[in-house]
């Protein structure tokens, strides 16, 4: 009897060992297998970085405003610079120039004949945008549409504004902002001159009659094809 309920017992044992070691070997197994926690948070990190690079390289345009009214903020200097990271294009490490249209390209809302020419030969070294103070916002589209249909400036390279203020602000925020090489800007108005030669590498000022601000950075001349800028686009450069 005595020894019949120890073999129970002894069975028993061996029951409950083989149960625990069963156990145990599941839980190894579970712990093998399973990822570590750490490596999956670095595995999205990297997945999220990759994405994000996709992200910023990205088609461009070679602007991102038009500044076809005063509110419109004129293009920054990531916009200006993001074609040189567009895949496949050559990067344009062209100098900008600004060149006010009133009293060069334009007479009112008309064209000169001679604007066309003076813009291209510019663009033989210089990235050109056009700034254009119009009388009445009504004017704005309008003015834009006469230069575009002219074949002086695309409209992604225009910049309208109601007063000389504002010009002076669009042209010294354009040139100034930070990574943007500028090779100057052309003006007609004495005033515009002198708040934007203390900020510039060069100010033209196409005086005629007026009075000329005096500075180191101004240059005088009757004319936009006498200054430095335009002779300097002649020979290929934009320094």
């Amino acid at each position: 009897m005595r020894r019949g309920l120890g073999d129970k017992r002894h069975f028993a044992w061996l029951v409950a060992a083989a149960a625990a070691l069963g156990v145990l070997g599941y839980a190894a197994y579970t712990a093998y297998t399973a990822p570590d926690a750490e490596d999956a948070d670095e595995d999205d990190g990297q997945y999220d970085d990759a994405d994000g690079g996709i992200s910023e390289h990205g088609p461009a345009s070679d602007t991102s405003s038009t500044g076809h009214s005063p509110q419109t903020p004129s293009p920054s200097a990531s916009s200006l610079g993001s074609s040189a990271s567009t895949p496949g294009r050559t990067p344009d490490r062209r100098a900008l120039v600004t060149l006010s249209a009133n009293g060069i390209l334009l007479d009112g809302l008309h064209v000169r004949p001679s604007a066309r020419a003076i813009v291209e030969h510019l663009e033989g070294a210089y990235r050109v945008y056009v700034v254009v103070r119009v009388a009445q916002a009504e004017d704005e589209e309008r003015v834009v549409r006469v230069l575009e249909d002219a074949g002086v400036a695309d409209r992604r390279r225009v910049l309208v504004c109601q007063t000389d203020e504002g010009r002076a602000h669009l042209v010294r925020h354009l040139l100034t902002a930070g990574g943007v090489a500028h090779a100057g800007h052309v003006d007609t108005d004495a005033q515009v001159v002198r708040r934007l030669a203390p900020v510039l590498r060069r100010v033209v000022h196409v005086a005629g009659a007026q009075e000329a601000p005096a500075g180191p950075s101004v240059e005088c001349v009757d004319s936009v094809t006498q200054c430095a800028l335009y002779r300097m686009a002649g020979q290929g450069s934009n320094h």
